[in-house]
């Protein structure tokens, strides 16, 4: 990769990457989307603390981006064995994801949203990583 940085034409270029956002390549002259949605610092300020906020365009974000679908589809393809039983397979999505077994209560009614639905187990990933849960550490 080449630069070219001239006083009268500003660096645009883009460059995508999985890595975490501090490894993200930052251009000052524009915000990026992804760090604006999730109230990322401005690049042209020194701030010592970020504002803490939720905002209903991140919970849109989670449940109609396509990375997360994208990982609820790994990791249901990854720990969902489709040999085993229903309650097997929600007790190794609750460990892996949430550290704890499923309450009996999450297993009646996760096991009724199932069914013998394949594809539903995409959908209860889904709604596992984008909830409080998960994101949230108590």
């Amino acid at each position: 990769m080449t630069y070219f940085y001239r006083q009268h034409e500003p660096f645009t270029e883009d460059y995508p990457t999985s890595k975490r956002s501090v490894y993200r390549l930052r251009r000052r002259l524009e915000k990026d989307p992804y760090l604006d949605l999730f109230d990322g610092p401005d690049g042209n300020q020194h701030l010592d603390q970020r504002r803490v906020t939720t905002t209903p365009l991140q919970a849109l974000y989670f449940l109609n981006g396509s990375f997360v679908d994208q990982q609820a589809r790994g990791i249901a393809a990854r720990w969902v064995q489709p040999s085993a039983t229903v309650k097997r397979n929600l007790d190794r999505l609750y460990h892996v994801l949430y550290g704890r077994p499923a309450r009996p209560e999450e297993e009646a009614t996760l096991e009724t949203v199932i069914g013998s639905d394949p594809d539903a187990w995409h959908t209860v990933t889904k709604a596992m990583i984008t909830s409080n849960e998960f994101l949230f550490i108590d």
